[in-house]
């Protein structure tokens, strides 16, 4: 759950982070496109100032008859259709909404990021920070859990006839240790030695008389 939110925080990081580059870019591009369509607007404009000269041109040589009558057909007839598919042209630029020109002044002050976009990038960051301590934390409780679940199992059982075998030892050395006896008498029973569980109830009566345990 941790690793997925602090991955799904990151990742909005960087999205907010690189919206404004993408803002800037298309705010471009929308630009270069004005450019490119007010280039195409006088290029049009010139070459239909261009045809109608061209036609009036060729009225007046054909009422003085410098050209021929086929001649005169021929050509009206290209430049008539040539300058109906630039009026067109025209008119469809003419519908095309552009974005009106910025004055110079907010053309050379770029604005910056707004308040809202630099407080919400604080948020998201100090919720990514907060996911990614929550992460290392649950990280640390893991590992704690692994390394004692294997210290666990690296324990060896007890082994009770190991651990008499021990507690013999002990009361060979020092006979007289009351809390050995009572210990002895315990596992004995247990192991359900019963003769050496008395002898144990019976020793530990003569080192205390008064012992309920025994």
């Amino acid at each position: 759950m941790f690793p997925v939110s602090a991955g799904l925080m990151v990742m909005a990081v960087i999205l907010i982070l690189l919206y404004p580059m993408w803002r800037r870019s298309k705010t471009a591009l929308i630009v270069g496109d004005e450019a490119a369509l007010d280039e195409e607007r006088v290029d049009l404009q010139i070459e239909k100032e261009s045809l109608l000269r061209t036609l009036s041109d060729l009225e007046v040589d054909y009422a003085q008859s410098k050209v021929s009558a086929g001649d005169y057909g021929r050509l009206k007839l290209g430049h008539e259709h040539r300058l109906v598919e630039v009026l067109d042209r025209l008119d469809a630029l003419a519908g095309i909404g552009l974005v009106p020109p910025k004055s110079k002044k907010s053309q050379s002050a770029p604005r910056g990021p707004s308040a809202v976009f630099i407080g919400l990038l604080g948020l998201i960051l100090i919720a990514a920070a907060s996911g990614m301590y929550q992460l290392v934390q649950w990280k640390l409780e893991r590992q704690q859990l692994a390394a004692a679940g294997e210290g666990a199992a690296a324990m060896p059982p007890i082994n009770p006839a190991e651990m008499v075998a021990r507690l013999e030892e002990r009361l060979k050395k020092n006979p007289n240790d009351l809390q050995g006896q009572l210990m002895a008498g315990r596992s004995y029973t247990a192991l359900q030695r019963w003769e050496d569980a008395g002898k144990a109830w019976r020793k530990a009566l003569e080192l205390d008389e008064r012992n309920d345990a025994a």
